[in-house]
């Protein structure tokens, strides 16, 4: 059975050995990507791992980021990157209010 949902069509298969015989053989041509307009295209993070849909782009970013944090030990040396940095804008913030804008780097 099919239903018909603003933008796309969802098929409803009432059978778990059918769903699963389905998805295992067909599953890259009927699957992809949550697809996010307003925080894809409007607000441009389109390009970010978590939004892109499946094919070429995605492979790339996948070996790019299992490249900088693919072990522990690159996670923990982020973490201690983000925590230094996290303490130096706590510090200017708390040192200077007023000027909460100039330390935000946009």
């Amino acid at each position: 059975m099919s239903v018909s949902v603003p933008g796309s069509t969802v098929v409803i298969v009432n059978s778990y050995s059918k769903a699963i015989e389905l998805m295992d053989t067909k599953g890259a041509i009927y699957s992809d990507r949550p697809y996010a307009a307003l925080s894809g295209e409007l607000m441009g993070f389109d390009r970010g791992l978590g939004l892109l849909p499946y094919g070429p782009k995605l492979k790339i970013a996948k070996k790019l980021f299992s490249r900088e944090l693919g072990s522990p030990s690159r996670i923990a040396e982020f973490h201690r990157q983000l925590e230094n940095q996290s303490a130096g804008f706590i510090q200017a913030v708390a040192s200077n209010p007023s000027l909460l804008f100039d330390h935000v780097d946009l």
